[in-house]
């Protein structure tokens, strides 16, 4: 009994440690792909194009706190000039079963971001979104190497304007997403 007890308490805690809680996604031109367990410790964090290769680098964020993640991955895109005066949207997209949880990860990574934006001198722009677990926003990501909170953003504007299409929006940054979707007044979900 108490070695099935001690199996069992172990097994609870390497899967509460190893279990993903949420997944974030980053995109400015550079997408990137980050799980996180309960803890908001990483888990993993996955370029998803060549320029978010450049971005992570040598670095590994494997159990790194999640503020320190942020920090080395905004950090990384203001030095390789991803992020500057000009180019300063950033999207954050969250999925985390939990609705209160997912708002309140959306609000501290925004947040963190503002601060490390504004100690680099950069007014930027930060668009945050709950994330939908969806096989076809899932299907579209892949065949654009785009995350999947960058091609929900995009299928919403293309269910706002049928002269918009998929592949073209996909191949703009963040930022001009942004100019985008002000330019026209666009309201939209999540």
């Amino acid at each position: 009994v108490f070695a099935l007890l001690l199996v069992g308490i172990t097994g609870y805690g390497i899967y509460g440690v190893n279990a993903v809680d949420s997944v974030i996604s980053f995109d400015v031109n550079p997408s990137i792909e980050m799980t996180v367990n309960k803890n908001e410790r990483v888990l993993q964090v996955k370029p998803l194009n060549n320029d978010a290769q450049i971005v992570i680098g040598e670095m590994d964020f494997k159990n790194t706190d999640l503020e320190v993640a942020i920090n080395a991955l905004i950090g990384s895109m203001l030095k390789n000039g991803y992020i500057d005066d000009i180019q300063n949207s950033i999207l954050i997209s969250v999925e985390n079963p939990d609705e209160a949880k997912e708002a309140a990860l959306q609000a501290k990574l925004g947040e963190e971001i503002a601060k490390l934006l504004q100690a680099s001198s950069i007014d930027g722009a930060i668009l945050s979104q709950s994330l939908t677990d969806d096989d076809s926003l899932t299907m579209l990501a892949d065949e654009n190497d785009i995350t999947r909170g960058r091609a929900q953003l995009i299928r919403q504007l293309v269910n706002t304007n049928a002269n918009y299409k998929f592949e073209d929006l996909a191949k703009l940054s963040i930022n001009e997403l942004n100019l985008l979707i002000e330019s026209k007044d666009l309201i939209l979900e999540n």
